[in-house]
């Protein structure tokens, strides 16, 4: 009988074990699953481009143009017409172009052009530097007609380092470019030593081979990158932060404000994502963060006076997803294929009152003010979806002002014009965040799963034991007359 006890019960306990490791090989499946759906793909690898030379003479900048150019002389009339030309095609050199003229090993090296100028005329060379004299040239009415713009500018560069990636070559670098910030266009206040960066496409050797090189370089635009803050150029100590960091600040110019996100702000969102998540810590001997609350009026009144302004938000998120980037551009460039986009709803110290701007209705905030914050990371214990309740602080940058569509907006103004009408919201990006304290449990669909395999794996387990139990009971029984019979 002991023989039979043993028999029975050892395929029981191998279906126990079984289920077990049903439930174990379950769990890790979905976990993996879990850990699969936070995996992004890596950024797109860069292709080869075509030389700047081909390019522009497919555009009209052909060999009988640069045949015009008179090397070892400074830039004289003869220049004139291939200068004014080059200016004038150079923003049609489509951007991913230019970044991959700037993979070249060669692309801060100066020496090299000299070697042979006239091989070496239109490349490519990233130029850092400080100016040191800036003239303003003025073109004639015909010639401004014909290509379309009034002027351009002459800058004299510093060519000492301004950043890691600067020259150590020696002679002197002058940029003809198009366009200036729009913040120096008070052009009789020196603009000496202020720290800049340009795409410069080599123009010709302005010097004889036995004098100092003096290059002459052409570009359209130049990156503007402060070291300090600049209350006469709008310059704010976050902005410089950002400039020392490699941000071209002057794209803040280009920013279109009271508006969702567009085309024109797409540059300078991307770059500073790029900037704050390269940057160091903050150093504590610096000036810390003003707090956002205090900064509302300037941040929806005056947004241009202070772009790249670093505030210290400190709210409840009530939204946080994941923002895909498909742009193989921004990828290749800057690494970037996904951000967060978090929905902060910050207290109000006092009643903020708005007024609309197509009739001058108010519009009154009591007690909080949603603002927009893009990560580039989240922390893991972070809770992600349209419905979060979770308290953060983290210190961001001040982008623009966005407007978007809002229910609570819709509610207020409840007449026809109010689909026209847009919840404003400062836009600032950050590298993360801190949570306040823990995130409330939330359950997603996954959770379900598991919580059912789970919950059915041990309700399974609790059948076969009962099962097995009431299979016993004659045995039992038997057993217990013996004992009695026995007794006795």
């Amino acid at each position: 009988m002991r023989h039979c006890e043993i028999n029975c019960r050892r395929p029981i306990r191998s279906l126990l074990v079984w289920s077990c490791l049903v439930i174990v090989g379950t769990t890790n499946l979905l976990t993996t699953a879990l850990a699969q759906q936070a995996e992004i793909a890596p950024p797109l690898a860069v292709g080869s481009s075509p030389q700047p030379a081909d390019i522009l003479a497919k555009l009209g900048f052909d060999e009988s143009v640069a045949r015009l150019i008179e090397d070892g002389t400074p830039l004289n009339d003869n220049d004139a017409e291939p200068l004014i030309r080059l200016l004038f095609l150079l923003p049609r050199i489509d951007v991913m172009q230019r970044f991959g003229w700037r993979q070249d090993p060669s692309a801060t090296d100066l020496d090299t052009l000299t070697a042979d100028v006239v091989a070496n005329r239109l490349k490519m060379r990233t130029l850092f530097g400080r100016v040191r004299a800036l003239r303003k040239i003025t073109l004639g009415p015909e010639i401004s007609q014909r290509f379309g713009f009034a002027a351009y500018y002459q800058l004299e560069l510093d060519t000492s380092p301004t950043r890691d990636a600067g020259t150590d070559s020696q002679g002197t670098i002058q940029l003809c470019v198009r366009q200036l910030p729009a913040r120096w266009q008070t052009l009789d206040v020196p603009e000496a030593g202020l720290p800049i960066s340009a795409d410069g496409f080599f123009f010709k050797l302005a010097s004889q081979p036995n004098e100092e090189p003096r290059w002459v370089f052409v570009a359209d635009q130049i990156g503007w990158h402060p070291q300090a803050a600049d209350a006469q150029r709008n310059v704010t100590t976050g902005a410089a932060r950002l400039g020392s960091a490699g941000m071209n600040v002057a794209l803040f110019d280009d920013l279109i404000q009271g508006q969702p996100l567009v085309q024109e702000d797409r540059e300078a969102f991307y770059q500073m994502l790029w900037t704050v998540r390269r940057m160091p810590a903050v150093n504590s001997s610096e000036e810390p963060p003003h707090q956002l609350q205090s900064q509302f009026a300037g941040l929806i009144t005056r947004p241009k006076e202070i772009p790249g302004q670093q505030l210290r938000v400190t709210g409840t998120a009530r939204r946080a997803v994941l923002v895909r980037v498909p742009d193989p551009d921004i990828q290749a460039r800057y690494g970037i294929n996904h951000y967060y986009e978090v929905e902060v709803l910050v207290p109000l110290d006092q009643l903020l009152v708005l007024h609309d701007p197509q009739d001058g209705r108010e519009l009154t905030y009591a007690s909080t003010f949603p603002v927009t914050l893009c990560l580039a990371e989240l922390p893991r214990d972070m809770p992600q979806g349209d419905e979060v309740r979770q308290a953060i602080t983290t210190d961001a940058y001040f982008l623009k002002l966005r407007s978007y569509r809002s229910e609570f907006v819709d509610q207020q103004f409840a007449d026809p014009v109010a689909t026209k009408r847009r919840q404003l919201s400062p836009l600032l990006i950050g590298r993360t965040l801190s949570l306040v304290h823990p995130p409330a449990p939330q359950t997603t669909a996954l959770g379900w799963l598991l919580g059912i395999v789970i919950f059915g794996g041990f309700a399974g387990i609790l059948l076969l034991r009962a099962w097995y139990r009431r299979g016993d009971r004659p045995f039992d029984e038997w057993r217990r007359k013996q004992r009695n019979a026995q007794e006795f």
